[in-house]
């Protein structure tokens, strides 16, 4: 594949907690966006992004969403247990002719295999190997951000310092070991 220039984005998961920050930063940068979402008209967007019904079950069944739109790219940021949906977007990607996914490889590198073994993980590989193999069929292009886990979730969830008292704070390999981390927003 050729390079291409980037303008014209569809995000897959646009109504969920990523999509806001992912579309105001978008817009902000001037890409036209479009959101895929199983309910369109509940879908609280900005007016300037376009709201597009998506049927997730099969590629037979979204790529009609995808298709002829002119879309450059697809950012997936479904819930990382709907991995089945993910693989589903990522083949209606190819099928509509989308040149590059951004793939939610969010978080940590899968390229420990401690890291991708541990059972929350477990749930992004078969996403990541379903875009590896398209990559390597040139099929797709693909970028995979590794942004560390989100802090606000890190700290909403109580997931490594419990500020709710619901949770204890849980202290990694004596706590000192660094720790890296993005914002939402």
């Amino acid at each position: 594949m050729s390079r291409k220039t980037i303008s014209n984005v569809v995000i897959a998961g646009g109504t969920g907690r990523l999509g806001p920050p992912t579309i105001k930063h978008l817009l902000k940068n001037d890409f036209k966006v479009s959101v895929l979402t199983r309910n369109p008209s509940s879908a609280e967007l900005p007016s300037d992004v376009d709201v597009i019904g998506a049927d997730y079950t099969s590629t037979e069944t979204l790529t009609p969403s995808l298709t002829g739109r002119g879309f450059d790219a697809i950012v997936i940021i479904l819930n990382r247990l709907a991995y089945d949906a993910s693989v589903v977007t990522m083949q209606a990607a190819v099928k509509a002719g989308i040149y590059r996914a951004i793939p939610s490889f969010f978080g940590v590198s899968l390229d420990n295999p401690e890291i991708a073994n541990m059972p929350f993980m477990k749930t992004k590989l078969p996403v990541l190997n379903d875009v590896l193999a398209k990559a390597e069929k040139a099929e797709i292009t693909y970028t995979g951000i590794n942004t560390g886990m989100f802090l606000d979730w890190v700290l909403d969830e109580d997931i490594f310092v419990g500020l709710s008292g619901k949770a204890p704070t849980r202290v990694a390999d004596g706590g000192d070991i660094p720790m890296s981390a993005t914002a939402l927003d």
